[in-house]
C-alpha cells in the first residue's frame, strides 16, 4: 500500500505527475492542477454511487513509465508551457487592443461630436455665407444705384450750375470763389 491518501493533500503528487484514472474514461493522465481540486469536484458533482469508485482508483503512478512516454510527455509539457506563455501574451495583447480600441472609439465619438459641431459650424457658416452673399448682392445693387445716382447728380449739378452760382453770389458776397478754389485762380 502506498503512502498516498486521497483525503490528505500532503500525500498528493505535484502537478505534472502521472495519475491513473484521473477521469473515469482515462487510464493514464497527468495532473494539470492540484489533485485536491479534482477530488473536490468529484465529491461535489458526481453521483453518489460513483464517488467511492472514482476516488479509489484515482492514484499516482508509482512505477517507471516507458522512456518514450516520459520524453513525449516532457516535450508536451514544454510545448504546453510555451503555449501558455503565448496565450498569456495574447491575452495581454488583446487587453491592450481592447484598451486601444476603447480609446479609438472614444476618440471617434469625440470626433463624431467634433464632426457634429463642425457640421453645425459649417451650417452656420453656410447661413452666414448666404447672408453675406445676399448682403453683397444688395451692396452691388446699391452701389449700382449709387453710381447711377451720382452720375445723375453730377449731370443735374452741371445743368443747374448757373442758378447755384447766382444764389452763392447773393449769400456770400465778396467770396474769393473762382469756380475752382476760394484761393484765387488756379494756376
Amino acid at each position: 500500500m502506498s503512502p498516498f491518501d486521497i483525503d490528505d493533500p500532503a500525500t498528493h503528487p505535484p502537478v505534472g505527475s502521472p495519475m491513473w484514472h484521473l477521469h473515469h474514461e482515462g487510464l493514464l493522465e497527468w495532473l494539470t492542477e492540484p489533485l485536491i481540486n479534482r477530488v473536490a469536484y468529484v465529491r461535489a458533482a458526481k453521483s453518489a454511487d460513483e464517488i467511492e469508485t472514482r476516488l479509489r482508483w484515482m492514484t499516482p503512478v508509482l512505477g517507471t513509465l516507458p522512456s518514450t512516454v516520459v520524453r513525449a510527455r516532457a516535450a508536451y509539457d514544454e510545448a504546453r508551457a510555451a503555449s501558455d506563455e503565448a496565450w498569456a501574451a495574447s491575452v495581454k495583447a488583446r487587453a491592450a487592443y481592447v484598451k486601444a480600441r476603447a480609446a479609438y472609439d472614444e476618440a471617434w465619438a469625440a470626433s463624431d461630436e467634433a464632426w457634429a459641431a463642425s457640421d453645425e459650424a459649417w451650417a452656420a457658416s453656410d447661413e452666414a455665407r448666404a447672408a453675406s452673399d445676399e448682403a453683397w448682392a444688395a451692396y452691388i445693387k446699391a452701389r449700382a444705384a449709387y453710381v447711377k445716382a451720382r452720375a445723375a447728380s453730377v449731370k443735374a449739378l452741371a445743368a443747374a450750375l448757373p442758378a447755384i452760382e447766382a444764389l452763392h453770389a447773393i449769400e456770400h458776397p465778396g467770396c474769393p470763389w473762382d469756380g475752382r478754389s476760394i484761393f484765387g485762380k488756379a494756376p
